[in-house]
């Protein structure tokens, strides 16, 4: 269960970095400076600011949901193959818009 706590903490760093460069670059977007290199900043950091949004909500929700001493693969399973899947859907977004 360690790995799941570590897993968090981890990922809230990650999330509150790229948060606040993402919400920088769209400040900055916003005010018409540099357009060109914020909107190629916006659409880089938005795969791996969602990716790390659903690792650090859904690890919260892994440690909510079941006790430390009752580990569960499946629903680990279950929860990566979310976060695998939204992940992809929005790679395969971004490419298209």
């Amino acid at each position: 269960m360690k790995n799941i706590e570590n897993i968090k903490k981890v990922s809230l760093i990650f999330f509150i970095t790229l948060g606040f460069a993402h919400i920088l670059a769209f400040l900055l977007l916003s005010n018409g400076i540099e357009i060109k290199l914020t909107q190629i900043i916006t659409k880089i950091l938005l795969v791996p600011f969602i990716t790390t949004a659903l690792i650090y909500g859904l690890s919260s929700l892994r440690l909510l949901i079941l006790p430390e001493d009752r580990p569960r693969r499946s629903l680990d399973y279950s929860l990566a193959a979310f976060t695998g899947i939204i992940t992809l859907v929005t790679i395969v977004l971004t490419i298209i818009y």
